[in-house]
């Protein structure tokens, strides 16, 4: 098992060193269109060259750019619950994306990811509601949507809510039952900080307190109750750990929709990422898996800076961050 793991891990120190540079990324931010943007993807092998007739089109090679990294993953990772794990938000956003058109009655598969579950595969059973391939949480949540829709709520949120939390009850299997701790680790970080911001969220939206307990994730190390005590008044972060007690002061300092927090969120996990770095292990693989989702969001946000017709400052301060 090491000996593959040490293959796989040769293999990724090479692919790091074509992960682009800050002087592509600079000449990325100086292009003045999407076509001189897409010309620069293409010349750096994105998605093995692929191109687009129609430079509005780039989400479908940032797409295909991001399947080969789940692909890539799904081969290198020995440890198959840690790979769930992994997978398991790409596979809910094709779930999410797919019960929406069922019920909007829209075909295609645009904007799934082709290396998670089968978007094919999976839209043909979702529209006669057979979830029988699917873990036995997704086919809760989508039966839960299915559910809700017969009884009039036919909110895109519903479908939102069933299947994110379906997603982190399967997320919480797979890492409990990966060998790897860093796994555990990164899932704690996920349920707690994504708690805090919800919470958050909700006061800032006026809710009722009642409303933790229907959108709250269980599984974390920071309790629901203390969640609750901090509805009540915010010294309560206190008690909270010190990381987390960071992390709120990034939700509360800064309300332009959570940017800083989540900025934060990506951070902290890149942190226990280096902090795990081990070459007999798969982190080299992960850690590569999210320098390269990193990329590809950065890539996308300069995207939609030169298309957005933004100034030349604001689309270089894109890589500031």
């Amino acid at each position: 098992m090491k000996e593959n793991q040490f293959y796989a891990n040769g293999r990724v120190a090479v692919l790091s060193t074509k992960l682009l540079g800050q002087d592509k990324l600079t000449r990325l931010a100086e292009c003045s269109t999407v076509a001189e943007a897409l010309k620069i993807l293409s010349e750096s092998g994105y998605a093995q060259g692929m191109t687009v007739s129609n430079p509005n089109d780039y989400e479908k090679i940032l797409m295909a750019e991001f399947d080969r990294a789940i692909a890539l993953l799904k081969e290198l990772c020995y440890d198959k619950n840690a790979v769930g794990y992994f997978l398991c938000p790409y596979d809910y956003h094709n779930a999410k994306v797919l019960m929406k058109r069922k019920y909007m009655r829209v075909s295609g598969v645009d904007g799934c990811f082709e290396n998670a579950l089968d978007p094919v595969k999976m839209q043909q059973a979702f529209v006669v509601d057979d979830y029988s391939a699917c873990s036995v949480n997704m086919a809760e949540g989508c039966d839960s949507v299915d559910k809700a829709f017969a009884d009039g709520d036919r909110s895109p949120r519903t479908v939102d809510y069933f299947l994110d939390k379906a997603m982190f009850a399967d997320m919480r299997r797979y890492a409990h039952k990966s060998s790897i701790n860093l796994v555990r680790q990164l899932y704690d970080w996920q349920v707690n900080t994504t708690n805090l911001m919800l919470l958050y969220r909700l006061k800032k939206a006026s809710a009722d307190k009642s409303s933790l307990d229907r959108w709250l994730v269980e599984g974390g190390s920071v309790s629901l109750q203390l969640l609750k005590n901090l509805w009540d008044n915010d010294g309560a972060s206190m008690d909270l750990p010190d990381v987390y007690k960071t992390f709120y002061q990034f939700c509360t300092q800064n309300n332009e929709n959570l940017v800083v927090a989540e900025a934060e969120q990506k951070k902290q996990r890149n942190r226990l990422l280096q902090q795990s770095a081990d070459l007999t292990t798969i982190q080299p693989v992960l850690d590569y898996f999210f320098k390269k989702s990193d990329e590809i969001d950065k890539v996308r946000m300069l995207i939609i800076g030169i298309k957005s017709g933004a100034d030349a400052e604001s689309v270089r301060n894109i890589l500031k961050d």
